[in-house]
């Protein structure tokens, strides 16, 4: 829980073609890019997406930073 990384309580992690990372939110389908893959879809219109910074946290630990997305793109990755 204290590596929890977003304001939701819970986040689906597919890969998509290409190895597109993202993170969902279950309960609106709102989608989030998680690696420059999918920003990159998103930036050329390939699909819809909020910025990731919308649902994650500030880091409690280091002030002015946010919570790593580092452990969730790893687990996504593991989906490919």
């Amino acid at each position: 829980k204290e590596s929890w990384a977003f304001n939701r309580e819970e986040v689906m992690l597919p890969c998509r073609p290409g190895n597109a990372l993202y993170a969902i939110n279950p309960s609106t389908l709102v989608q989030y890019p998680l690696n420059e893959v999918a920003e990159q879809q998103v930036k050329a219109g390939k699909t819809t997406a909020q910025p990731i910074s919308v649902i994650q946290i500030d880091d409690p630990q280091h002030p002015g930073q946010k919570m790593s997305l580092a452990p969730f793109i790893e687990r996504a990755q593991k989906l490919c």
